[in-house]
């Protein structure tokens, strides 16, 4: 008996940083294609140091990208490859991190991501599955850059199989996973409600996380645990850390947020 395929419905909001006009992310969804695709690119702000805006490098990217799947292309890091190829070609200088997702079975889906944005799959209130972030050093991820930092091929890869109908696939940059948990996260995951919405209620509600002072939210736990880790002395037998200054970590983390939530139907 072959296996059911599903489909997926794709919803996407976008809250731009307060201080960053239109902000840095770039995204697509694809549904006219044999393989329903979907994936966002978080520009790197640093480069606004050199006046410049890494938003038209991702835009490259996500262009490169994008008309991969729609010639036909299915493996994630080839995809991410022809992007890549596409923003070197394009003289625009920036880097950003990539999540992408594709659709390549009745029931499966093909995840490639790079860097700290993510990707995470919920079956009701479960996570069953999430993308491990990659860094060099805390807050300093991997990204696709003009300077050819990481390369696609660096990015951590994996195939979803035995998808349900009901299951929500997001991916999102790291302006949602900053600011909510995911125990949070699961609460927006309303059955009742179509995924745009859903997509609007977790960026809405990341946007105010980031601004709330008095919250302790996952970068702020972050924060902390790298302060710990991050010590010289943190290896020695006889070392006790001292009292976190945990009032200088709390508070949300403002940053451009773009949440993509994708329904298996």
């Amino acid at each position: 008996m072959s296996e059911p395929s599903l489909r997926i419905e794709w919803g996407v909001s976008n809250v731009p940083h307060p201080d960053k006009g239109d902000g840095e992310d770039t995204w697509f969804t694809i549904n006219d294609a044999k393989y329903p695709a979907a994936a966002v690119f978080d520009g790197v702000g640093s480069w606004a140091e050199q006046n410049i805006n890494p938003i038209y490098w991702s835009m490259a990217l996500a262009e490169g990208c994008s008309t991969a799947i729609m010639d036909g292309m299915t493996g994630p890091i080839t995809i991410l490859k022809a992007g890549y190829k596409n923003a070197l070609a394009s003289d625009h200088e920036g880097s950003c991190t990539a999540s992408l997702a594709i659709k390549n079975g009745p029931s499966s889906i093909a995840i490639a991501n790079l860097g700290d944005s993510g990707i995470a799959l919920f079956r009701g209130d479960n996570l069953i599955w999430q993308s491990s972030q990659q860094e060099y050093l805390f807050n300093y991820p991997y990204q696709l850059s003009s300077d050819k930092d990481a390369i696609p091929k660096d990015a951590d890869r994996h195939l979803l199989t035995k998808l349900k109908s009901g299951d929500i696939l997001i991916l999102a940059t790291d302006g949602l996973w900053d600011n909510l948990y995911n125990k949070e996260i699961t609460k927006y995951l309303d059955d009742d409600l179509d995924v745009e919405d859903i997509a609007t209620n977790l960026a809405v509600s990341a946007f105010h996380a980031s601004n709330d002072e008095k919250r302790w939210g996952p970068f702020s736990q972050a924060s902390v645990e790298n302060l710990y880790s991050a010590s010289p002395y943190a290896e020695e037998e006889d070392f006790v850390p001292p009292p976190a200054p945990l009032i200088d970590y709390m508070g949300g983390k403002p940053d451009d947020i773009t949440v993509i939530v994708g329904r298996l139907v």
